[in-house]
């Protein structure tokens, strides 16, 4: 019981964490990278797919294999997972009307 609060615990700060990387990833993105050629999606896109959920997978991969702290890994990686799935049904039905 004590291990499983302690996996719920972690996973809600990954989560929280995850979600305040989100508006720091769009600043530097706008501000100080240039990408504004990309045709038909908002750039800040490409900053948050090719950087964000990699990361996060890699770290949650790290996590399950290394430190064997599997629910920890798995919610790490999974939050990765969902947060590129996100993304890339965003972009795709933008650029599909």
């Amino acid at each position: 019981m004590r291990l499983v609060k302690k996996n719920v615990i972690e996973f809600i700060i990954v989560f929280l964490c995850c979600i305040l990387l989100y508006p720091i990833i769009v600043y530097v993105a706008k501000t100080y990278i240039n990408l504004k050629n990309l045709p038909l999606i908002p750039y800040h896109y490409y900053i948050q797919v090719w950087l964000s959920f990699p990361l996060l997978i890699l770290l949650g991969l790290v996590e399950f294999f290394k430190f064997k702290r599997k629910i920890f890994g798995i919610s790490i990686a999974f939050i990765g997972f969902l947060w590129f799935l996100t993304v890339f049904l965003e972009i795709y039905s933008k650029n599909n009307g």
